[in-house]
């Protein structure tokens, strides 16, 4: 045997191709590793880049190169001296180009333009139901961000991506679970749609994990490596940052709160016909249900005479209920009160079983402020061991934007390229 070639266990010489296949998928390797040290740590040296990233100098300097000529990268003054020569840093290139963020949700769709570095640029709002009775709701959102990009001045050739937050239950950009939306089996192959649609980089997951995602980067979970952030709107779901990254689960399913019940097995049968009883209960609608039953019982009340000045009789929001409360209101605080009482339990529960730094609450129903955060706070610090920090976003729906747009940029980062056609 030529012991001059490498042979693998197979006893077999590796192919030409199997060498080159693996040279491209190093310096992918290194072209990502490279770009989002400097995103997230820039401006650096080439040797500081090297010693960082664990890439020797040479590779780095090569690979710097290239990436200046595609202007991925730019230089940005020199580093200070100690005595010697004065290095050149390297920055990120945040005007490289645009990608779209989309937040989907069972009521309406926010579409935000960002540059590399999260700055937004541009929202654009839809119904969903709207999408979603064009026919082909794939269809739909890609002519949205088509639309969004003109309104912002954006050309299609600026966008390098695409990210997109989900309700629902996401293996690999497919929607396996998604009960606010009606999909037919092509509509489920989102990613592999909207990415044929645009000719763009797509990522999709869960909006509730695209939430953390953008907590992460941006918000209040910048430096956290343990924390849950968890969405009440329409519904009620909860990513989890473990040691730093998404924890999604046997069945990507991790964080689906909203089917949890706080009462006995007796609720199962109460309520087979709802999706699950922390939503049933605290969710949104089921606020709104709850302080509609309160105001037919006091019909003096504050509450029954906001409701009786909507535009849409019957009509409500969780927010209007928090806003009667705050005013002293007797049936609305009630309802706030059972609504914080089961949040705190079931929060203090997760707090107790996953021991997070922080719980971030986001969704529009956290736009009530203190009167929502103050006792669920209460709460999981008398449920949990180690009560953790029970704070606000500050980035509401802009956080699963920005998370979307993160989950694009990390995994496409080596492959990112403008349309120059």
């Amino acid at each position: 045997m030529d012991k001059g070639r490498r042979v693998d266990v197979s006893g077999k010489a590796p192919s030409t191709h199997s060498g080159a296949r693996m040279s491209q998928l190093v310096k992918n390797l290194n072209r990502s590793v490279v770009l989002e040290l400097l995103r997230r740590e820039g401006p650096l040296s080439r040797t500081e880049i090297a010693r960082r990233a664990g890439i020797s100098l040479p590779v780095v300097s090569r690979l710097i190169q290239a990436l200046l000529a595609e202007n991925r990268v730019v230089e940005v003054g020199k580093a200070s001296s100690s005595g010697g020569r004065r290095r050149t840093l390297i920055g990120y290139n945040d005007a490289y180009g645009k990608v779209a963020g989309v937040d989907m949700g069972a009521t309406k769709t926010v579409i935000g333009l960002t540059d590399l570095s999260g700055r937004m640029l541009w929202e654009r709002r839809v119904p969903t139901a709207q999408l979603s009775a064009s026919g082909n709701l794939i269809d739909a959102l890609a002519a949205e961000i088509q639309r969004a990009a003109h309104e912002a001045g954006v050309g299609l050739r600026e966008l390098v991506g695409v990210g997109v937050g989900v309700p629902g239950i996401v293996r690999n950009g497919v929607i396996f679970e998604a009960p606010g939306l009606k999909l037919s089996d092509e509509e489920r192959e989102i990613e592999k749609g909207l990415g044929k649609r645009l000719d763009l980089p797509v990522w999709v997951d869960n909006d509730v994990n695209a939430i953390v995602l953008g907590e992460h980067w941006k918000g209040q979970l910048q430096g956290v490596e343990d924390a849950l952030c968890v969405a009440i709107g329409t519904g009620i779901g909860v990513g989890i940052l473990a040691g730093g990254q998404l924890y999604r689960g046997a069945h990507g399913a991790a964080g689906e709160m909203g089917y949890w019940i706080l009462e006995s097995a007796a609720q199962l049968q109460r309520d087979a016909d709802q999706y699950g009883y922390l939503e049933n209960i605290a969710a949104g609608p089921g606020i709104e249900r709850r302080a509609l039953a309160a105001a037919q019982a006091q019909p003096e009340s504050l509450l029954a005479k906001r409701i009786a000045a909507q535009p849409t009789p019957g009509a409500l929001a969780a927010t209007d209920v928090f806003a009667a409360a705050a005013q002293g209101d007797p049936a609305a605080l009630e309802v706030v009160r059972e609504t914080t009482d089961v949040l705190g339990v079931a929060l203090g529960n997760a707090a107790a079983l996953l021991d997070p730094e922080v719980i971030v609450i986001t969704g529009g129903v956290a736009r009530a402020g203190e009167l929502l955060r103050a006792p669920i706070a209460e709460t999981v610090a008398r449920v949990a061991p180690y009560p953790p920090r029970v704070v606000l976003s500050t980035l509401y729906e802009q956080a699963a934007i920005l998370g979307a747009v993160w989950g694009v940029l990390h995994k496409h980062e080596s492959s990112l390229r403008i349309n120059v056609e």
